[in-house]
């Protein structure tokens, strides 16, 4: 997660991300977004992908009143600044050849 304050940790899937797995992430960064942001609310952005569609993930939404609005593209770099970071950080780890999973992690983290 990016923000004017700066970013949250980042996390690194090794499996497949379900919709529950989605929420458990979501639940890591909300912790961070209250700790940057205090009693402010921050609007969580995230695509149509089915994961994030999914009803419970709508209804953890619901629920833990997360400000997501929903007329958000899914990948313009012009209007999702998240695009550009993952630009940036492809064109980084292609300066790298990991040799194993942890140094990939490393890697990603110092990026």
């Amino acid at each position: 997660m990016i923000s004017s304050r700066g970013p949250t940790r980042l996390l690194l899937f090794e499996y497949n991300l379900t919709a529950q797995r989605f929420i458990d992430s979501i639940q890591i960064l909300l912790e961070d977004a209250r700790e940057m942001f205090g009693s402010l609310d921050p609007r969580f952005y995230w695509d149509n992908d089915p994961k994030h569609t999914a009803k419970i993930v709508k209804e953890f939404a619901r629920s833990n009143k997360l400000n997501v609005p929903s007329d958000w593209p899914s990948s313009s770099p012009d209007l999702n600044p998240i695009e550009n970071v993952w630009g940036l950080m492809e064109t980084e780890i292609q300066k790298f050849v990991p040799k194993t999973v942890s140094d990939l992690k490393k890697r990603l983290h110092s990026i």
